[in-house]
């Protein structure tokens, strides 16, 4: 949706904010499917926890 805004952006400046935008959206999404394999990492370790263990 964002890429369509920069296509029918009017000036410069708004297209390379919107662009600045979608880059830090890439940016944020890259970053969360890292997190994501690092968190299905541990969950398929299935540990199992002792809450009475101060």
């Amino acid at each position: 949706m964002l890429q369509k805004g920069a296509a029918a952006a009017s000036n410069t400046s708004a297209r390379n904010n919107v662009a600045k935008e979608v880059e830090k959206l890439n940016k944020k999404h890259v970053e969360l499917l890292a997190y994501d394999e690092h968190l299905r990492y541990y969950a398929d370790m299935h540990i199992t926890l002792n809450l009475d263990d101060g």
